[in-house]
């Protein structure tokens, strides 16, 4: 996880002012602690904060230049098919200064520009700012896992991986009241608007273009084109889905420095270790949360995960006294209102895991593709539910969450609505 913001000015005689610059930047030194670096060319600056994974030397310094000169990145995430790209470029370009895949992201897009996001397979947020056309682009990754925030104010367009690097910038951090609903329904803002006003996001699998004031954005990949135009050619589905699986765990391990798993005891990030396991991944650290309540705790199903695949199991009990500190400090890190508790107990098993390792694996939003909730499996079978209705009435009447859950269930009209519930 790096930091990366930037500034740029409408008006060609204006020059970024560097201190501000620096403020954003640092701002978001918990995301880069390893290292740091500013770039100014009149009205455009760019800010970096680092974490080194690949290629620990000061030769992954950002922001990066091309050789001429002319283009400068500054970038957040990992490419993990750097390595392939690197080799089918390396003619083109001549000698790499380092081994990292920013300096590969930076050579393919002077080689092909905006066109060359479709050969990424990674997570990404970056800005690189071309010196001859006076153009600044900014791409985000196909899913959005890396965040991306940008401003627009009088000629001026602020961009950075955090809020707060905005309102370092002088932006007002004032509350949107027209998000409140939806925050508090789906416990998220959607699309480009932010729980703040005048911030937006750059929207998943799209690009902006900045150019002395004039902003276009533009889409870049989509999931349901994409899967019009690649569903898996096999029958053997679950095979197919196994091999996708085990081939992306694969791909993230790919590092300079320790990987470890954030295991949970769910269906994900069980998955995750034990894929990870299987490829002699034994001995790998894996960090788990443990709740007193034992209607909470998963340690001991993530422990027996653990010690099936030979990995070294580290847990923490995070008590009740903990939990208000811990929420100012997760509040003030993650820029928005807390909407899921899980927020304090990550940040807690991040500090454990930061002794041994700098990289976490997560099944964050595997349950989903898995089939991992308890709610899914009436889904096997939908017509039986249309006749379960009459089993409403043997459903205990006490406030317990999942039996009032239940009880709307099978108080439903059709196999659609089952869905829709699910």
């Amino acid at each position: 996880m790096c930091g990366i913001c930037g500034i740029a000015h409408r008006d060609r005689e204006q020059t970024v002012d560097q201190a501000r610059l620096i403020r954003m930047r640092d701002s978001m030194t918990h995301r880069g602690p390893d290292d740091e670096g500013v770039f100014i060319d009149g009205p455009v600056g760019l800010g970096h904060r680092r974490l080194s994974i690949l290629d620990l030397s000061s030769n992954g310094r950002q922001p990066m230049a091309t050789r001429d000169g002319r283009f400068v990145v500054v970038y957040n995430g990992e490419v993990y098919n750097f390595r392939e790209l690197r080799s089918e470029i390396d003619t083109q370009v001549g000698p790499f200064y380092s081994k990292t895949d920013t300096e590969v992201l930076l050579h393919l897009y002077a080689l092909h520009g905006p066109q060359m996001l479709t050969r990424l397979n990674g997570m990404f947020a970056f800005a690189i700012w071309d010196a001859h056309t006076r153009r600044l682009f900014l791409a985000r990754d196909r899913l959005g896992i890396k965040p991306l925030y940008y401003c627009k104010s009088n000629g001026e367009l602020l961009f950075a991986s955090e809020l707060k690097a905005l309102i370092a910038a002088g932006v007002s951090p004032e509350f949107d009241p027209q998000r409140l609903a939806e925050l508090l329904c789906f416990r998220f803002v959607a699309g480009r608007h932010t729980p703040l006003k005048n911030i937006e996001e750059l929207r998943p699998g799209h690009w902006m273009m900045w150019q002395e004031g004039e902003i276009q954005i533009q889409s870049w990949w989509d999931l349901g084109r994409e899967h019009a135009e690649h569903r898996p050619e096999t029958r053997d589905l679950p095979r197919w889905y196994r091999d996708t699986f085990d081939d992306a765990v694969r791909l993230r391990r790919i590092s300079d420095v320790p990987v470890g798993v954030l295991l949970s005891g769910g269906l994900d990030s069980s998955s995750v270790a034990s894929s990870l396991g299987a490829q002699g991944g034994s001995g790998t650290h894996t960090f788990t949360v443990r709740f007193r309540e034992g209607g909470y705790d998963e340690g001991n199903i993530a422990r027996r995960v653990a010690e099936k695949w030979s990995l070294q199991f580290h847990d923490r009990f995070l008590d009740e006294d903990e939990l208000y500190s811990r929420l100012i400090r997760t509040a003030w890190l993650s820029d928005e209102p807390q909407t899921h508790s899980n927020d304090i107990h990550l940040w807690a098993i991040a500090e454990l895991a930061k002794d041994n390792v700098t990289v976490l694996l997560s099944g964050e939003g595997a349950d989903e593709t898995l089939g991992g909730y308890v709610r899914y499996r009436p889904l096997l079978f939908p017509r039986l539910l249309l006749g379960a209705r009459r089993l409403n009435a043997h459903v205990p009447s006490v406030d317990h969450a999942r039996l009032k859950k239940l009880r709307s269930f099978l108080n439903l009209g059709s196999e659609r609505d089952h869905v829709l519930y699910n």
